[in-house]
């Protein structure tokens, strides 16, 4: 289970910094290779909670949907990726209510992903 290559190439050249866009795919196989876990994908600008699987194909739109889906002491990964952006309206929009889970914020500069309250 490895970045296919289509998400390889789009992170590498769809980012303004071309030597950040290595950092995060190498973040990325890193992260990949050792978890024992599944490995979510969110995105807001293209994904969906509705109908996506959360692979990096199908992400899913928001943060505490992909925690929802993962599996407690699993080691499962959430990468959250370079230009998502998130409006959380309550104090529990988002619940880190699953144990043993690892979300990684992906970006650089202007491509971070925000979260706003």
């Amino acid at each position: 289970m490895g970045l296919s290559a289509r998400t390889r190439s789009v992170l590498q050249s769809g980012l303004a910094n071309r030597s950040a866009g290595n950092e995060i795919v190498d973040t990325m196989d890193f992260a990949v290779a050792n978890t024992t876990g599944n490995v979510f994908y969110v995105d807001s600008g293209s994904g969906t909670d509705a109908t996506s699987n959360g692979s990096q194909q199908q992400p899913f739109a928001t943060i505490d949907y992909a925690i929802g889906r993962c599996t407690a002491s699993n080691g499962d990964v959430i990468f959250v990726l370079p230009g998502h952006a998130e409006n959380i309206t309550t104090a529990t929009g988002i619940n880190f209510d699953v144990a043993g889970i690892t979300l990684i914020g992906l970006g650089h500069g202007a491509d971070i992903p925000t979260v706003s309250y």
